[in-house]
């Protein structure tokens, strides 16, 4: 009886090579995510921070609506310090989910994650305030999208931490992942919105006005569509069919593929440009 029983308790080889579909489809969007982070903090280094060596700081207003203004040194610094703290974010997040990387510099891993909860905090306030305060693109309706972000990342912070602190780290992983993602709700509305027009042609979209059906639906689908995402590649994870862990992994590498479309698209058609413009 006892052998039965403990051949019943282990996980079969095709429920084991279901799970390594999911944890291989992860895998790949992280190897895709990463490096167009890591291209649009680039991109924020080589637009923004070297035109504002230059004191060319009119240059922003190619990639903003309301640039740098002269008149409003405030907002000007909320401005400078969304950038600079998303700078911080783009780079060093994905740091954090490197196992090996974690393993090997442990006091780095917490040091950063504190610098990356910190930045997550400071520039969604800044991004609130030049929101309501200054105005952006998009109106209301975007601007609640992105204010409704900010009010997520406060709340994933404090269970990231909370977590961290009680070693509960499986689920300090779940809670790191879900603030990361809502942190990055700028280079995800790029991505998707550069993709959206290479398949549409901007269907949906008011150029003038950077208002429209999409714009509406992608204020908030910045942000669910990858938290739900998310969610799972954590239930794939569990203890499930093996036929649903290959159609979540299924899931997971289309919309990677879409993303690496985005993500060279906002690059080449737009990232590059204004960089070498």
């Amino acid at each position: 009886m006892s052998t039965l029983t403990n051949t019943l308790s282990l996980p079969r080889k095709r429920d084991v090579n279901g799970r390594k579909a999911v944890l291989l489809a992860g895998k790949i969007w992280f190897l895709v995510a990463t490096p167009g982070l890591w291209v649009f903090a680039l991109y924020i280094f080589g637009f923004y921070g070297l035109t504002a060596f230059q004191g060319n700081h009119a240059r922003w207003a190619e990639a903003l609506p309301e640039g740098f203004l002269p008149h409003d040194p405030v907002g000007n610094g909320a401005l400078i310090t969304h950038i600079v703290f998303a700078f911080f974010i783009n780079v060093g997040g994905p740091l954090q989910f490197i196992p090996a990387f974690r393993r090997k510099y442990p006091k780095f891993h917490r040091y950063n994650g504190r610098l990356l909860v910190f930045s997550g905090l400071v520039a969604s306030l800044a991004g609130v305030y030049m929101t309501w305060v200054r105005g952006s693109a998009g109106g209301p309706i975007l601007g609640m999208g992105n204010t409704l972000a900010g009010v997520l990342i406060l709340l994933f912070s404090i269970w990231a931490v909370r977590t961290a602190r009680q070693k509960q780290f499986q689920q300090h992983q779940r809670w790191a992942l879900r603030l990361f993602l809502v942190c990055n709700v700028t280079w995800f509305f790029r991505v998707g919105m550069f993709l959206w027009i290479l398949l549409t042609g901007g269907a949906g979209v008011d150029f003038e006005t950077f208002t429209g059906p999409f714009v509406t639906f992608w204020a908030y689908g910045q942000f669910i569509i990858p938290l739900l995402l998310a969610e799972l590649y954590f239930q794939g994870l569990k203890n499930i069919k093996p036929s649903t862990q290959y159609v979540i992994s299924g899931v997971l590498l289309g919309v990677t593929l879409l993303m690496l479309i985005g993500i060279l698209v906002v690059t080449v058609g737009a990232w590059i440009p204004r960089v070498v413009g």
